[in-house]
């Protein structure tokens, strides 16, 4: 499986600075485990799943290395 993963520097308006945050693509639904591993993996101290439901319509969920975060932000 290949996923659009990225690396973004979160409240921060230079390159490298404030705060790295994981970034995942979802094309699929997939298993909170497996989000879990994959963050774990990211290893950065946020990492956030974006999945499209329907035109204009998102899911986000975000996800410590640890654990499911329940808000972010």
């Amino acid at each position: 499986m290949k996923l659009k993963t990225f690396l973004y520097d979160a409240f921060s308006s230079k390159r490298f600075g404030g705060n790295v945050a994981g970034i995942v693509i979802l094309e699929e639904d997939l298993k909170d485990s497996e989000l879990q591993h994959l963050a774990a993996e990211i290893n950065a101290p946020t990492t956030g799943f974006v999945r499209m439901l329907g035109k204009g319509e998102y899911e986000v969920r975000f996800f410590s290395p640890t654990s499911e975060m329940d808000m972010c932000g």
